[in-house]
């Protein structure tokens, strides 16, 4: 479950509904670790950008 925040708000900044929103984007990166074993990253798009 660690980190599991981090990607429900790069979905939220890719379907512009954060609060905190980051203008015009598109695309998310979330990363976790070191600190926490297994390190992951994440990537994610809006439809336009995967196309």
């Amino acid at each position: 479950m660690h980190g599991l925040e981090l990607i429900v708000e790069a979905v939220r900044q890719i379907r512009g509904e954060s609060p905190n929103q980051v203008a015009n984007a598109s695309i998310s990166m979330v990363t976790s670790g070191p600190m926490v074993t297994p390190v992951s990253n994440c990537i994610l798009g809006s439809e336009e950008t995967l196309s």
